[in-house]
């Protein structure tokens, strides 16, 4: 499996909130993720963290998928599952209250890319060029998609982290699912302490450098930090064979 994952506690913050994770089962299915926690203090790590442990024990007990559609129906009930736990641990503990996590989640299985997604990390997959897979759950992207403020006017708006959508918040909770052929060359999957502080053509140069893939995703990583580092930084980056 060609395939890195790393993760920075950044230049501000204290405490790392995210989790990454990449994983490959008997049959060759692979699972990447990555989650972003929040609820302050150690409550959002503690959220990603047991979020991530659980889906990832679930994918270790599931020996193969029969087809993509299987693994659709899998990833879903998982993430699914996982929301009704970490909700469950803020309704029987008051300082657990408000925490959550972000959750993008790639399975490949043969030759399909099933993702799932909620809140705001991303997955991009690349080929010539980048495009973003997932869609931004958040306050300014509803903003955005209703005509109310510009692409420009996104990255600077006051409440440009406000999530729409989060695992952990609410007992019920929507989940965005989309299939892909796999045809990219690589799969990048990260927070938003990446794409925040570095945009996409400078992501696209780094990816297509003739470097080892652990490489790209140390100066990914590195990049971040310099362009400010305010946020925690996560990247999982598969290639293709």
């Amino acid at each position: 499996m060609k395939c890195v994952f790393k993760t920075d506690v950044g230049k501000i913050r204290k405490v790392n909130e995210d989790q990454a994770l990449a994983k490959k089962n008997e049959s060759g299915d692979i699972l990447l993720l990555v989650l972003d926690g929040m609820g302050g203090h150690q409550y959002g790590k503690l959220a990603s963290s047991k979020a991530a442990e659980f889906i990832a024990k679930k994918f270790e007990k599931k020996k193969n998928f029969k087809n993509f559609l299987v693994a659709y129906r899998w990833l879903k009930n998982t993430i699914k599952n996982a929301n009704q736990l970490i909700n469950k641990m803020g309704e029987e503990n008051p300082l657990y209250h408000d925490m959550g996590t972000t959750v993008v989640a790639g399975l490949i299985v043969k030759d399909k890319l099933v993702m799932a997604n909620v809140g705001d990390s991303r997955i991009y997959g690349i080929k010539e060029n980048i495009a973003q897979l997932s869609d931004d759950e958040t306050y300014v992207q509803f903003l955005y998609k209703t005509g109310k403020i510009t692409k420009e006017e996104m990255k600077t708006h006051p409440k440009k982290h406000v999530l729409t959508n989060a695992l952990g918040t609410y007992p019920c909770m929507t989940i965005q699912m989309k299939v892909f052929d796999l045809d990219f060359d690589y799969l990048l999957l990260c927070s938003d302490g990446l794409y925040n502080e570095v945009n996409e053509e400078k992501i696209l140069k780094v990816i297509k450098e003739s470097v080892p893939l652990e490489e790209k995703c140390e100066r990914l990583i590195s990049l971040a930090n310099k362009c400010g580092g305010k946020d925690n930084i996560t990247v999982v980056l598969w290639e293709a064979n």
